[in-house]
Order: structure tokens, then sequence, then C-alpha cells
């Protein structure tokens, strides 16, 4: 998200997009530095995270596989292409 986020304000890009993270079971885990390029990813529709129990999760603490970086980078080119 940071790295995104950074790239996108960079470019020019309208980077305000913004939703908090109340939906998400782990949020308080997000640590302080990150809260904006988090926000901003989720409010965007660059991350979505994930779903177990019916509870959805950010995971702010894991690492992301190959597999969601793509995601995240194909949200991103679509949504700013």
């Amino acid at each position: 998200a940071r790295m995104l986020m950074q790239f996108g304000k960079n470019q020019g890009y309208n980077v305000s997009q913004s939703t908090d993270l109340n939906a998400f079971a782990d949020q308080a885990a997000v640590s302080a530095w990150a809260g904006e390029n988090v926000r901003w990813a989720v409010g965007a529709g660059i991350i979505s995270g994930t779903r177990v129990d019916n509870k959805a999760y950010l995971n702010p603490k894991g690492n992301a596989t190959r597999a969601e970086c793509a995601v995240m980078l194909t949200k991103f080119i679509q949504k700013y292409q």
C-alpha cells in the first residue's frame, strides 16, 4: 500500500480517496505509519482483505503472496489508467 500510494503521488494521481478500517477485525494491528496508506488502498479498492468465519481481515503483519501483489498491481492499473 505504501509503495503504490507513493508511486501514485509521484505520478500526480489523485490518491485522496480514503475510508475507515472499522470493518476489519484486525484493523488495530495496522501500524501508525501505514494507516494513511492502508486507508487509501482499501478506499480505492486496491486492497479488500480476506474473510474468515464471516469476519474481514487485513493481515497487516503478514506477508503478501505473489498472487496478492499481482492483484493489487492490477487493481491499481485499472483504477489509474
